[in-house]
């Protein structure tokens, strides 16, 4: 069974329409938020790129070193908020198909198979249509956004997570098939941690969230994990050595890595 053999479901059907509108209305407003930020720009980049031009002719006439001009970058935020939204439309997806898969009683093992094989298709499917061009319309505006594609890895792990937790509820026979990190708004721990790897990120270093645990001084991720979804049973010590590690300056977290890493 893949995403193109439930589609004669009606409550998958209805999951699926119901995630493209939620799709569409906050996209609706973070292309706003785009164009707000590039109207702050000093100028177009077409206006940008006729001015170096000019500038790397006179320059080359001249025999004189040729003037390199920093490009704009896009916010963090606004890389967050897309990312966001892919995540989001993708883990409501797999909502809806681990309930069809519950619907039609489908043996466990078999389940969490097709699960994860729908996990890839819907990933994939995801770049294709909600991804790739919404990073065209950022690097029309933002040229100097040269890290954007790395940032999908992001939703790559979000998708990651999701899918544990509900395969983890499948084993577990429990009845709801959303995850109990999925079930209220974004946590603050969530957000602060992607910044932390956006801000790290910007600095040249992709990084994942198990480096951040590493760093932390864990040699698993449960800790992490009850922190990252503000869990009631995350411990005192816990907080205090994820807050540490988010509150390091990308380059010092780097050095610390580098160093476990040796």
């Amino acid at each position: 069974m893949d995403s193109g053999g439930v589609t004669t479901d009606p409550e998958y059907d209805r999951a699926r329409t119901d995630a493209e509108k939620r799709f569409y209305i906050e996209s609706v407003r973070w292309e706003q938020a785009l164009l707000k930020q590039a109207e702050q720009l000093p100028s177009t980049p077409k206006a940008d790129a006729k001015k170096l031009l000019k500038n790397v002719a006179s320059a080359a006439w001249k025999g004189a070193h040729v003037p390199v001009t920093a490009k704009p970058s896009v916010s963090r935020d606004l890389i967050l908020g897309l990312t966001t939204l892919c995540s989001d439309y993708v883990k409501s997806d797999l909502d809806a198909f681990t309930a069809l898969l519950g619907r039609r009683q489908i043996p466990t093992a078999l389940a969490v198979s097709e699960l994860e094989k729908h996990a890839t298709s819907i990933l994939e499917e995801a770049h294709r249509r909600k991804w790739q061009g919404r990073v065209k319309e950022i690097t029309s505006f933002f040229p100097g956004s040269s890290w954007l594609e790395e940032a999908w890895i992001f939703v790559t792990e979000e998708t990651e997570e999701h899918v544990r937790n509900l395969e983890s509820l499948m084993w577990l026979g429990l009845s709801s098939h959303v995850a109990p990190d999925q079930q209220g708004p974004e946590s603050a721990p969530r957000v602060a941690i992607e910044n932390f790897m956006l801000a790290v990120l910007a600095k040249g270093r992709k990084i994942r969230r198990k480096d951040i645990w590493l760093v932390a001084g864990y040699t698993e991720r449960t800790e992490f994990e009850r922190f990252q979804r503000n869990d009631e049973d995350t411990t005192k010590a816990a907080k205090r050595n994820f807050a540490r590690v988010l509150n390091m300056s990308p380059k010092a977290f780097i050095e610390a890595l580098d160093e476990l890493r040796k």
